[in-house]
């Protein structure tokens, strides 16, 4: 495959950076291995030309199964939101999110999470100091492929645009 470093992926809790996503360009044959330099016959362009500068590594399946069984994401700290796919930064139902909680984390393909959209910074009048509004729940999403530090989900359902930054926690609480 032939594939161009997309977008850094950074926590949003700890500014760290997780990884790059890899979006794939083309598809090719190696024709010819001389040292460390490889020719490849395109067979399949994705979209978008080749450039200089983009990398050939060889394809992986997804291994995603074939049926998704959800679960409540129990005994996962909060996730937040920290990239909707395809889209400059909201996300609706049936779109695609990147969440920074992985593999290490505990996430698993079927977690099935709440999304909450932040609540707003407003000026408390009588303290004169800022106080966030507590966040509303405004969706629900499934993870679908993890990653030792991040993970995607699929948005089942939304009834607001979610955002970046929004707040991911277990669909059901045991409270």
């Amino acid at each position: 495959g032939v594939y161009r470093e997309g977008e850094r992926y950074v926590d949003p809790d700890t500014q760290k950076i997780l990884g790059y996503e890899a979006r794939q360009v083309a598809r090719g044959i190696v024709t010819e291995i001389t040292g460390e330099v490889t020719s490849i016959r395109l067979t399949e362009s994705i979209a978008q030309e080749v450039r200089e500068g983009d990398r050939i590594l060889r394809e992986e399946a997804a291994n995603l199964p074939n049926t998704f069984y959800p679960t409540n994401a129990e005994g996962v700290r909060p996730a937040r939101l920290m990239r909707v796919m395809d889209s400059i930064g909201t996300a609706a139902a049936r779109g695609v999110i990147a969440i920074n909680r992985g593999d290490a984390d505990g996430v698993k393909a079927g977690h099935v999470f709440a999304v909450y959209r932040r609540g707003a910074l407003i000026l408390d009048p009588k303290q004169r100091d800022v106080v966030r509004m507590p966040s509303e729940r405004a969706g629900l999403a499934m993870v679908f492929r993890t990653f030792n530090q991040m993970s995607y989900a699929y948005v089942l359902e939304a009834s607001e645009p979610l955002k970046i930054g929004d707040e991911l926690r277990p669909a059901v609480t045991t409270e």
